[in-house]
């Protein structure tokens, strides 16, 4: 099941960044590691004759009052461009919008994304990287322009506040280009599992019906 929302529906939800208390796990005020992560666009094979690039997001764990690590996180502080895109339209043409930082539980692009860590950021470090964000302008109008020009974009931004360092963040966008390669072959894989075991189950449902 896809769900859908409309630009509006998305502007109006209370998970944005102006309330940073997302309900599915506090961002505590605790040290945190901070990533890059690395995954394929839905649609990665191709749109429109092109292929989709790699989509990046900045992110962190969150969900524990203590010393927090990926073993006792219960969700991940998403800072990433949405992709908004017609699904009845004749043409698929992908338009991007940032409507404030999400937190969300692990899905398929977690288990298959790459992550190449940033730093150790405190609560008022993140709270900072999401009002960079809200400044970070959409330039989609722009040819070639994709999510990743936007993280970049952020990237320097939060070098300029001090945030995280400039090797740092030089050093991670090396490693996101050449680890797109494995994302995109692990997300092939979960995809493929998931159709064999879907046909398994249709195959099941079809003997057990059968005379």
């Amino acid at each position: 099941m896809v769900e859908v929302l409309r630009a509006p529906d998305l502007l109006a939800l209370s998970t944005s960044s102006a309330d940073p208390d997302d309900w599915l796990a506090h961002d505590y005020d605790v040290d945190a590691p901070v990533y890059l992560l690395v995954y394929p666009a839905a649609g990665h094979g191709q749109t429109g004759g092109h292929h989709l690039p790699a989509r990046w997001a900045i992110a962190w764990p969150v969900g524990q009052h203590g010393v927090l690590t990926e073993r006792n996180m219960t969700g991940w502080r998403h800072v990433q461009l949405e992709g908004l895109a017609d699904p009845l339209g004749a043409e698929v043409e992908m338009h991007y919008g940032y409507f404030g930082a999400l937190t969300k539980t692990a899905g398929p692009e977690l288990v298959t994304a790459r992550r190449v860590k940033l730093g150790v950021t405190n609560l008022a470090h993140r709270r900072e990287i999401e009002r960079l964000a809200r400044m970070v302008p959409v330039r989609e109008e722009d040819e070639g322009w994709s999510c990743q020009d936007w993280v970049k974009d952020l990237l320097e931004r939060m070098v300029a506040a001090e945030i995280v360092s400039a090797a740092a963040c030089h050093e991670a966008i090396s490693q996101a280009h050449v680890c797109y390669r494995a994302v995109l072959n692990a997300f092939n894989v979960v995809n493929d599992w998931a159709a064999i075991l879907a046909d398994e189950g249709r195959s099941m449902q079809q003997s057990s019906t059968s005379p």
